[in-house]
């Protein structure tokens, strides 16, 4: 009887983990996103104020789209920024939400690409980022421990603050897509630059950053911030493909 019990209460012990591990257990709240509630994701409450913007991303020689993003950035009462995306293109359509923090640092994240069958949520917390889901069909639970460098899951919107302080150079995490891994990256300030959007001159930050070390030399990109107020305005040409603002609009709500 004693044995029966034993191997018994073993074996529970083994599926609990095995479920949790899986996150068939996260429904308790532990891992929830986010803490402060759903309404966070629905941008339906506590939202002060909401900017939206709308890029394109095209081939270079020829013009052709690549895709639309519609970018709409929620100051909530918390002091923390929604950020809800949407991008589409001809043959996909990809939607992102995050959560920032008053410093623009990512405490939390969901992705779903329908057409890849992925959708998965990510939060960070103190020095550990985990992600939950299912990538291009495949259900997935990961947990990464990192130092204490900011997590800029999308850099558009996170470099912002680094534009607009006095620091020339950043270390940051990213993540990504593919293989949903985080990587350090840098990012130095390449002096001011005058473009003209709508029509009128504006002065911007160029910002070069790129995977630390030799991967900088498979990924970079240099991006052109407004000097005024930090928003992303242009990517410089990257094999081949640029992006650029072509609107953006102010509400209060």
């Amino acid at each position: 009887m004693k044995r029966t019990l034993f191997f018994a209460l073993t074996a529970l012990l083994i599926l609990s983990f095995h479920f949790y591990k899986n996150g068939t257990f996260r429904q308790e709240g532990k891992y929830d996103f986010p803490d402060a509630s759903p309404e966070l994701f629905s941008g339906e409450k506590n939202v002060l104020a909401k900017k939206t913007f709308v890029y394109k991303s095209y081939e270079v020689k020829t013009g052709e789209l690549i895709d639309n993003s519609f970018f709409d950035v929620s100051d909530l009462a918390s002091g923390e920024k929604l950020v809800t995306l949407k991008a589409e293109g001809p043959k996909y359509t990809k939607n992102y939400e995050y959560v920032l923090d008053s410093n623009l640092e990512t405490t939390g994240w969901r992705n779903t690409f329908s057409d890849e069958e992925t959708s998965y949520i990510g939060r960070k917390e103190g020095d550990e980022i985990m992600v939950w889901g299912k990538l291009k069909g495949k259900d997935f639970d990961k947990t990464f421990k990192i130092d204490s460098l900011p997590l800029y899951i999308n850099p558009k919107i996170s470099l912002g603050r680094f534009v607009n302080s006095n620091a020339e150079y950043l270390v940051f995490w990213a993540m990504r897509e593919d293989t949903v891994s985080p990587y350090k990256m840098e990012a130095f300030k390449r002096g001011t630059q005058t473009v003209l959007f709508n029509g009128q001159p504006v002065e911007t930050v160029r910002v070069y950053w790129a995977a630390s070390g030799v991967g900088a030399k498979f990924f970079n990109r240099t991006y052109l911030f407004r000097k005024s107020d930090g928003t992303f305005l242009l990517q410089e040409p990257t094999d081949g493909w640029s992006i650029e603002l072509i609107s953006e609009e102010e509400q209060k709500i």
